[in-house]
């Protein structure tokens, strides 16, 4: 008869394996932009999105915050087993390394499957039409037009007032959506609400004006941000939240909803803030009409910028 004893603990946890395989699969998994932007930008990501913001939205404090310090815990509880197995501490490195290594991979996971995924969609250059390139002479007019509609907006926005939930400003939503449909057929983002979080100072020393939580889909702002900077920051980072990843191509798409919007402290914003490096912005006419197709809405670019037509790369 034999005896059993105590089952000795694996020196690699299992989890640690499958999170670190599912990590290398999805880093490394030949997806083409086209099925990024078919089933997961346009498709998964653009359901998800607006469930999860709009739960986040209904919570004051920065979600991100909770989640370091839970990270900070968890490390320090790894680096405490290590610290205390006397006896065993070639095997309680190896088991240190290794959860490390399978939390780190789950934290990649849980990236790229929530937001992440959407640095590989369609480029903007493929999703745009460029008719003509503006010259020095639609810079500069540009700039001038910058400068006269920030005069001439400044009494109605400082009349108006600035308000700390842009979120829920109807017109900067209906302006930010337009844009949204002018790009795709997806059903529009859910906006952010600005937080202030404790990487304030970070963002204060780097002079971050904001940035998105990609785990819970909620905005993070610098907390020195001037009144009528906010407008612009939060449709910047509401870009992201709709899956643009580039900043070059959410400036363009925060730009073009500041300019479109039908209130003046949101327009003045976006006057103010942007620069003439992006001359096609203009204020295009209201629609007549609802859109009705997928491709409806591009005749709201101003004329040097079309829509392309719909993807063809095969998947």
């Amino acid at each position: 008869m034999t005896g059993t004893g105590p089952r000795r603990a694996r020196t690699v946890p299992r989890w640690t394996w499958i999170a670190s395989l599912a990590g290398v699969i999805v880093a490394t998994a030949p997806l083409t932009p086209a099925f990024v932007e078919r089933w997961y930008s346009t498709g998964l990501y653009a359901v998800v999105q607006p469930v999860i913001s709009s739960w986040t939205n209904r919570v004051p404090f920065a979600l991100l915050d909770v989640l370091i310090g839970a990270g900070l815990i968890v490390v320090i509880g790894l680096i405490r087993a290590v610290v205390r197995a006397r006896s065993h501490r070639g095997r309680a490195l190896v088991t240190f390394g290794a959860r490390l290594a399978g939390l780190t991979a789950g934290t990649f996971l849980a990236f790229s499957l929530l937001w992440g995924l959407n640095y590989r969609r369609v480029p903007m250059l493929a999703r745009l039409e460029l008719r003509a390139l503006p010259g020095r002479d639609e810079a500069l007019a540009l700039g001038r037009t910058a400068v006269a509609e920030v005069n001439r907006l400044h009494r109605p926005a400082h009349d108006a007032g600035w308000s700390n939930e842009e979120w829920k400003s109807a017109s900067l939503r209906q302006a930010f959506a337009g844009a949204q449909r002018a790009l795709t057929g997806a059903g529009p983002a859910e906006p952010g609400r600005l937080k202030y979080s404790m990487l304030g100072p970070y963002f204060r020393w780097t002079g971050v004006d904001g940035m998105v939580n990609p785990f819970a889909l909620e905005v993070l702002a610098n907390p020195d941000l001037l009144p009528f900077e906010r407008p612009f920051v939060a449709a910047h980072e509401w870009a992201h939240l709709a899956g643009y990843a580039h900043s070059g191509v959410t400036r363009a798409l925060n730009t073009a909803a500041g300019c479109t919007s039908c209130g003046s402290c949101g327009r003045r914003s976006a006057f103010a803030i942007e620069r003439p490096s992006t001359a096609c912005c203009r204020r295009a006419p209201a629609p007549t009409s609802r859109p009705s197709s997928r491709d409806s809405g591009a005749d709201r670019f101003p004329p040097c910028v079309r829509r392309a037509g719909p993807c063809t790369t095969s998947t």
